[in-house]
């Protein structure tokens, strides 16, 4: 695990180190953004931060080289790899300053990391204390005074959406920098954890007033709920099936405007090659192949991301993730992992690269070596684009009126449902064979409930995760799309060069239960699976070129035309969820390991899933025939 340097401009001549350190869920990435000016993404999780960034900032004239470190419990005796990390950043940070973060509404935690650290002679340090303002609500009230003398350092409140806060920290800073750094040689008789924790616990009650009805608040009531048996995952259910039944049924008229938009384009656009003295082939290249791929993506896709993705955000910034880990440990628990990896196929749900850099959280190298192999088992953004789309078409289209929506979005969950269990069976397989380990700790914290931040997550969804995701896609798909369309459109002994590519493909796909189009298909998206149906449907057409590509009627037609029946869209849905990753994980995959295993193994290990899924439906609809 590296540093991630973000680059910035600037013209001092003193420069100054400070380490920003603290529990996990207390803020980090917020202070780190205020106080740089940059944009680090943020979550209401513990895990988010996985890696160390660096940003600058200028005080008087002073440049502050500030490195935000991930969230951990202990400075050195941390079991996931993000208190490792957090060690060797601090044991670096000698001679400099440290900010210790914590929450004001959980301060027990961050004392006892500062004690810690005060304990190591790491460094000077600053407690900074965030979220004063929801602690305020709730009657919490913090002698900063007493708790500074207590713990002899400095010790700040702030609140890190306040401008004026964030002024007084850098003044602080800047103030107690020199006599800070001048008090590190001091020695402190170092404690045991148990003797640490008990300090921290009677340091907290002289210092932290909480008033009798903060106890018995109605967060804990509603975490009583949440995070029962009975109740919590039926309502992580209902949540999940609200979000694709509104991305469902939202996306439907921007597909469609979107899709007649480009089709009215396209003929004038086409017309402009009239005028230019380039070959006829050009424009089908240009046209057929890029335009058409491209505007696919674009009129099929983005609707969908546009929707899911904020939705999604809402449920991890209000604190929702954590309850779902916490409610599904105990699955994790008997294939041998810990509930975080559950947080880890969260993150997988927008991009399995993401998800894969968020195995960083698990607890040991070969918990962690589990949940990158089974991450890709989890549907990302372009897959579930096309889940949407087939549930669709095939399912939704089967059903009258306003039940089109509700059905697929039941297939949807159903698909993802499977996708968890798969991930059970498989991480089970795993750890008993491959990748023992008996390791079953699971340290998570459940963040306190709060209110998102609507236009921030907005911004954070539609720029940050949808746009760019989309824009990767189309830079992808652009080259892609021209050169499956020269294999659609030069031919060879009578037929298209791609055409007899899928015959040869075609033998293992009927084996499945699909076709050989359908194989090629997957096969030519490894760079990005948001191109696989735009690459299926190019191939299918006699011209080698997309039809009306946003209109699921029309697309009904060119499947049906081309043999699909029920079974053939199942098994197409079910390899979509399990097959090789895209390019981008793969490379991360390997980036983050350094395995040719764990990076062999997450290739093959989601094919055989897909392979044997197929063939039990096959098998089954055959058998069901039969019976019938």
């Amino acid at each position: 695990m590296g540093i991630k340097l973000l680059k910035q401009k600037t013209d001092c001549r003193q420069v100054r180190r400070l380490y920003l350190l603290g529990n996990p869920n207390v803020g980090k990435s917020t202070v780190f953004n205020a106080m740089t000016g940059l944009k680090q993404h943020t979550g209401n999780w513990s895990g988010k931060t996985v890696d160390a960034a660096m940003g600058k900032y200028t005080y008087n004239g002073t440049e502050y080289i500030l490195t935000d470190l991930p969230g951990t419990h202990s400075v050195l005796s941390g079991f996931s790899e993000e208190s490792v990390v957090s060690g060797e950043m601090e044991s670096a940070a000698r001679g400099s300053v440290t900010l210790i973060l914590a929450d004001a509404s959980a301060l027990k935690r961050g004392v006892a990391l500062a004690l810690e650290f005060i304990e190591e002679a790491r460094g000077g340090a600053v407690l900074c204390i965030n979220f004063c303002d929801i602690a305020a609500e709730k009657g919490i009230e913090i002698d900063f005074r007493r708790l500074s003398a207590l713990l002899g350092i400095p010790v700040i409140g702030i609140t890190a959406k306040r401008g004026a806060d964030i002024k007084r920290l850098k003044a602080m800073i800047d103030g107690e920098f020199e006599k800070i750094a001048a008090d590190i040689s001091c020695e402190t008789e170092i404690t045991s954890p148990g003797a640490r924790l008990k300090k921290a616990d009677k340091i907290t009650e002289e210092c932290v007033s909480v008033p009798i009805r903060e106890k018995r608040g109605a967060a804990l009531k509603i975490d009583k709920i949440l995070t029962s048996a009975a109740v919590g995952i039926p309502v992580m259910i209902i949540f999940l099936g609200a979000i694709l039944w509104l991305t469902i049924r939202g996306a439907n008229y921007p597909s469609e405007l979107l899709s007649r938009l480009f089709g009215f384009l396209k003929p004038y656009i086409a017309a402009m090659f009239d005028y230019l003295p380039l070959p006829r082939f050009i424009q089908g290249i240009v046209m057929d192949g890029v335009y058409d791929t491209v505007t696919w993506i674009i009129a099929v896709m983005l609707p969908p991301m546009a929707i899911f993705f904020p939705l999604f955000t809402l449920l991890e910034d209000a604190g929702f993730l954590p309850r779902i880990a916490f409610n599904l440990d105990k699955c994790y628990a008997r294939c041998g992992m810990s509930g975080k990896q559950c947080l880890t196929q969260c993150m997988g749900l927008g991009c399995n690269a993401v998800g894969v850099c968020g195995c960083r959280i698990m607890p040991g190298e070969k918990q962690r070596a589990v949940a990158v192999i089974t991450n890709s088992f989890m549907p990302c953004n372009g897959r579930f684009a096309i889940l949407i789309s087939l549930s669709a078409i095939f399912v939704g289209g089967t059903v009258p009126g306003g039940a089109g929506g509700f059905v697929p979005m039941l297939c949807v969950l159903a698909l993802i449902c499977l996708s968890a269990a798969a991930t059970w069976a498989v991480s089970g397989i795993l750890t008993k064979t491959l990748f023992k380990d008996n390791t079953q700790t699971f340290a998570l914290e459940l963040p306190e409930y709060r209110r998102p931040e609507i236009i921030k997550t907005l911004g954070v969804s539609l720029v940050s995760r949808t746009l760019r995701i989309v824009g990767r896609a189309l830079l992808v798909s652009a080259p892609t799309g021209a050169a499956v369309w020269l294999l659609a459109n030069i031919t060879f002994g009578g037929a298209p060069i791609l055409t007899h590519i899928s015959h040869f493909f075609d033998p293992l796909g009927r084996f499945l239960g699909v076709d050989g189009f359908i194989i090629l298909a997957f096969i030519l998206s490894l760079p990005a699976n948001e191109i696989t149906l735009p690459i299926l449907i190019m191939s299918y057409t006699a011209a080698g070129s997309m039809a009306d590509a946003g209109n699921l009627e029309t697309l009904r037609r060119v499947f049906e035309a081309n043999g699909w029946t029920i079974v053939t869209a199942v098994n197409m849905m079910l390899l979509t969820l399990f097959h090789w990753p895209c390019a981008t994980t793969l490379m991360t995959i390997y980036h983050e390991t350094k395995s040719r295993c764990i990076l062999a193994l997450s290739f093959i290990t989601p094919c055989l899933v897909g392979m044997i899924l197929c063939l039990f439906v096959k098998c089954s609809s055959i058998l069901l025939k039969l019976i019938v």
